[in-house]
């Protein structure tokens, strides 16, 4: 237990905390106006959530000590994987709760049906590529800085895929016919970015062996 102390208080959550900050806020704002919330709307806002949470998410293994706190008796993957379980803990409750109380104003004000599962794939392979880029950035900056590649990185995907022309869309209203093939994109997506954040932590491994010539005891 103290160990989870220190890892939360070592933590930069401040990031973490201001994406939720911004997807409550996203959420709340029709509830608190009253306005009628149509499907697509819904789903535009509940997207909008997810960026906000994977955004503060991945600046939560960021370590400005990273080289100085070998004395913990946890080892660097092991407090890597710590501070990942608490940040996904809190944004999966973050986003089932936006997407809970989206749907359920869609719902009760347009009789519409909001696709929450389908929109949860869409924010999983979005989590799974922030991983990947969270790698990359430990690799990087030997742990210290993973949110300096991976937020911008975050940004650049999104960007990218709101702006591919309509034979290859992502991001398409729910009412439209083109729903089903954007969701069979996104599983893709998933699957290719498991596939590279694989490969990052084999990467990873192979380069600490080579330097240290020991079997490997921390991942950064």
């Amino acid at each position: 237990m103290s160990l989870l102390r220190y890892e939360v208080r070592a933590a930069p959550t401040t990031p973490l905390l201001t994406g939720v900050t911004l997807a409550l806020a996203v959420t709340l704002a029709p509830v608190l106006s009253g306005v009628e919330l149509e499907p697509g709307v819904g789903v535009t806002l509940l997207r909008i959530a997810t960026v906000a949470v994977i955004g503060g998410l991945v600046f939560i293994q960021d370590d400005q000590a990273a080289t100085g706190t070998e004395v913990s008796t946890l080892s660097r993957w092991q407090r890597r994987a710590l501070r990942g379980g608490l940040g996904l803990a809190v944004a999966a409750f973050v986003w089932s709760s936006c997407a809970g109380v989206l749907g359920w104003v869609v719902r009760t004000r347009t009789g519409g049906y909001l696709p929450v599962q389908d929109v949860a794939v869409e924010a999983c392979s979005l989590a799974v590529a922030c991983t990947a880029l969270v790698i990359v950035g430990l690799r990087r900056s030997e742990g210290t800085a993973a949110g300096v590649v991976a937020a911008p990185g975050l940004m650049v995907i999104v960007l990218v895929l709101v702006a591919l022309p309509d034979a290859a869309a992502f991001y398409v209203d729910p009412s439209s016919g083109a729903w089903e093939a954007a969701q069979y994109r996104w599983r893709w997506f998933g699957l290719v970015s498991c596939v590279v954040c694989a490969m990052q932590v084999l990467q990873g491994r192979r380069k600490s062996r080579t330097h240290s010539g020991a079997p490997i005891r921390n991942f950064t």
